[in-house]
Order: C-alpha cells, then sequence, then structure tokens
C-alpha cells in the first residue's frame, strides 16, 4: 500500500470542525496554478484552528503540540477565486501520539486529503508525554465536535 492509499483509507467520514480559507494571488505559481506549498499552509491554518478551540483547553497551558508527521494526498487542483474549506477531526488518540485527518474541499470537490500526528511536549521536563484523558474522550464524542 502506497503513502497515499494510507491517508485515503484513514480518513473518518465525519468533518464535524470546518475552516474556510481563500486562495491569495501570492498563492498562484507563474502558470497560475495554485502551488503545492498552498495546500499544506491552507491545512495548518485549518490544524490550528482546530487544535486551538479543541485540543489546547485540555492541557497545560506550558504543554506543547508538536507535529511529528504530516502526509498529504493531492487528488485535485484549486483555484483562485473560490473559498477553500477544510474539515479537520481526530482519527486516533494512541498513548502519546495524536493523529488528525483532514479533507480540503473547493466548490465541493475533495482537492486533498491529510494525516497528520502530534506528540505532546510537557511544559516543564520538554519530554513526550501522555495525553489527558479528556482528549482521549475526545475520539469517543467526536460527533458532538461542531464549530
Amino acid at each position: 500500500m502506497t503513502a497515499p492509499d494510507v491517508v485515503a483509507a484513514e480518513v473518518p467520514p465525519i468533518f464535524t470542525h470546518w475552516t474556510e480559507d481563500r486562495i491569495r494571488i501570492s498563492d498562484l505559481d507563474f502558470q497560475k496554478h495554485v502551488n503545492n506549498a498552498t495546500f499544506t499552509a491552507l491545512f495548518a491554518n485549518a490544524r490550528f484552528d482546530f487544535l486551538s478551540k479543541v485540543v489546547r483547553p485540555l492541557i497545560g497551558a506550558d504543554d506543547q503540540l508538536v507535529i511529528a508527521r504530516l502526509e498529504v494526498d493531492f487528488k485535485g487542483s484549486l483555484a483562485y477565486g473560490e473559498p477553500v474549506k477544510t474539515g479537520t477531526a481526530i482519527a486516533r488518540v494512541g498513548t502519546r501520539s495524536l493523529n488528525l485527518a483532514q479533507v480540503m474541499k473547493q466548490s465541493d470537490r475533495q482537492v486533498a486529503l491529510a494525516k497528520a500526528v502530534f506528540v505532546l511536549v510537557d511544559g516543564t521536563t520538554r519530554q513526550s508525554a501522555a495525553w489527558p484523558e479528556a482528549v482521549r474522550r475526545l475520539v469517543e464524542n467526536r460527533d458532538a465536535l461542531s464549530f
């Protein structure tokens, strides 16, 4: 199984947290195509919004959320002038890792999928730490997350 297949296979079917963004002129390359780096920036915006609202309130103020892995599967192109919507959901919470799944859409077309793995770093020891039980419960209550 190739990496893109792994990303596609692990994307949860329901996304309740959506972030809307727009393409800027500076996101276009010389052929007027949206640069692939823009996809990762849009995914990052949506992850930041999701983590700030959903996960950050449940961890220590000095603890850090560190991205350990990012996979992107490009499915289509983005066009200038149309809003971009990115859905984010928790796919899995392990002992020391949290997997986020994301889908990016424009005009109801799926244009990209992403999977990000985060670790929690204790603000005092600067070592990886186990996720609090409140974060683990987010997977159980995934349907209740809506913003």
